[in-house]
């Protein structure tokens, strides 16, 4: 489990500056009329085109004492400060709808190639990542999760900050979601990113949307 660092690279420099950006453009949006998700009690999911920013509130699993630990009964809280974490992930989808709302953008789509059947992904992951306010606890999911072991084990520290600004952000507008599961397959013409470069082009355009909304409608 990591320590706070406080020298970071090019990549954790990269994601916080992200997160700031994205919290910074979002406090000024109006998520009325949005297709605007909750799915479960501390889980918000935005659609922005076809950008989804996908933002959740948990608490972490911690053992009270060293003989806990030795038994391996690890407890589960939720407190601020202490045991609380966010969980960011951003998508980037074939279609403007929420990947738990399309088993094709969750599963991919099977396409023929002649000589057998593959599978063809429909979203491009531009951010994946967690953090938790200390490094004294973890969290635990399925063994099947597909998502990186790190979000559950790294604190993050660098991210803490933006990735909490962003959930709150979402849930200050609560009242604004949309019980709808609205079905929308307008396909986008999407393309694999290759490498980080791409990811961070990709995530400027995002936020370039964001702004790019915010100015036309304060006109």
């Amino acid at each position: 489990m990591s320590k706070n660092n406080t020298v970071l690279n090019f990549t954790e420099r990269s994601e916080a500056q992200f997160l700031t950006s994205l919290a910074a453009a979002l406090s000024n949006y109006d998520l009325s009329g949005k297709n605007f998700r909750k799915f479960g009690p501390h889980l918000f999911s935005l659609m922005i085109d076809n950008y989804q920013i996908q933002v959740a509130q948990t608490g972490v699993f911690y053992y009270p004492n060293k003989f806990q630990k030795f038994l391996g009964n690890a407890k589960y809280a939720f407190e601020p400060g202490k045991y609380e974490r966010y969980e960011v992930c951003i998508y980037e989808n074939r279609y403007p709808m929420h990947r738990l709302d399309s088993d094709e953008l969750l599963l991919g789509t099977p396409v023929d190639d002649g000589d057998t059947w593959v599978w063809r992904g429909n979203s491009n992951t531009l951010f994946m990542n967690a953090t938790m306010a200390t490094d004294i606890g973890e969290y635990r999911t399925s063994c099947f999760d597909g998502r990186p072991q790190e979000m559950f084990s790294r604190q993050n520290a660098h991210l803490f900050s933006p990735a909490k600004h962003l959930y709150h952000i979402l849930g200050d507008q609560a009242a604004k979601v949309t019980d709808k599961n609205i079905i929308d397959k307008t396909p986008y013409d999407i393309k694999p990113v290759r490498d980080k470069y791409e990811i961070a082009a990709h995530r400027e355009q995002l936020l370039h949307k964001v702004k790019d909304e915010i100015f036309h409608r304060k006109k």
